[in-house]
């Protein structure tokens, strides 16, 4: 019996998120959908569809669906306030 190996799911370079900001910081009631400009290891940009979590005046916690090896996780990390943007999520039963 032989075994296959299986293909990695992404060689996506990892995020690169700020420093816990200090002061006072503003925590969702509910996460809000946004898009994230993600700066990542490699000195690049990947754009995401996540949520906001947290939020102070200069930076966002925002959580991503981020490729693994083998599988898809939820990631956190902080961000520039000025990497996201908000973004809205239709219901899929709309018009239906």
């Amino acid at each position: 019996m032989s075994h296959t190996a299986t293909m990695a799911l992404s060689d996506a370079p990892d995020p690169v998120g700020l420093p816990v900001p200090a002061g006072p910081v503003t925590r969702a009631p509910k996460a809000r959908p946004v898009h994230v400009l993600v700066p990542t290891v490699d000195g690049g940009e990947i754009v995401k569809d996540g949520f906001a979590l947290a939020w102070t005046k200069d930076a966002v916690l925002v959580q991503v669906l981020w490729p693994r090896e083998y599988y898809t996780a939820a990631r956190e990390f902080w961000v520039d306030a000025s990497s996201v943007s908000r973004r809205v999520i239709e219901p899929e039963w709309n018009g239906r």
